[in-house]
């Protein structure tokens, strides 16, 4: 297992270095890292925006970043970044989730553009309520009960459906889509 502070680009050039000693040519990158600290914008506390950003967006854009370097030497490789339909709709009590969401969302595009002409394809997959650890127990709460009321399959998702969809944009049967954001929400934001 590895591990670093991915919001740390020389932390992040050292892991890329350690896998690709252990496992060879890095081809694949995931970006799925996510922390919450839910607070109205008017109350929310400088350092409540800057963990949510730091760990959502920021540390996206490094292991981007050193993904798209040892990825374009090989001339080849898939990023997938995961966000979220709050980064389309915005949640009340959760501007800087959802500016970090967002972003992610711009950096797909962004990203895409710049990369194709290294055989890079990136793309993103938007959840909206998926069951993790993150969301435990919101199911429950008010605020929970007038999210299922509006998703049209009457659930929250699984990560094994996000892990399924991942699984697709990761492989060889998805050999011509990039820039695009997947939205997998169970009819949410429909």
């Amino acid at each position: 297992m590895f591990k670093a502070d991915i919001s740390d680009a020389d932390a992040v050039s050292s892991l890329f270095e350690s896998v690709e000693q252990t496992l060879g040519q890095v081809n694949l990158v995931v970006n799925n890292a996510g922390v919450v600290e839910n607070s109205l914008m008017m109350t929310m506390a400088e350092a409540a925006w800057d963990k949510v950003v730091d760990t959502n967006l920021k540390a996206c854009f490094l292991v981007c970043q050193q993904a798209a370097r040892v990825m374009s030497r090989n001339r080849f490789g898939r990023i997938l970044n995961i966000a979220s339909t709050c980064g389309f709709v915005g949640t009340v009590g959760q501007v800087n989730y959802s500016a970090s969401k967002g972003g992610v969302i711009a950096m797909t595009r962004s990203m895409a553009k710049e990369l194709s002409s290294y055989n890079i394809a990136v793309n993103c997959i938007t959840p909206g309520f998926i069951e993790t650890d993150m969301t435990e127990g919101f199911e429950s709460s008010p605020q929970g009960k007038q999210v299922l009321k509006k998703i049209l399959m009457s659930r929250p998702g699984t990560v094994e459906e996000v892990a399924n969809m991942a699984a697709f944009l990761l492989s060889d049967d998805n050999s011509y889509m990039t820039g695009q954001s997947v939205v997998l929400d169970g009819g949410l934001s429909v």
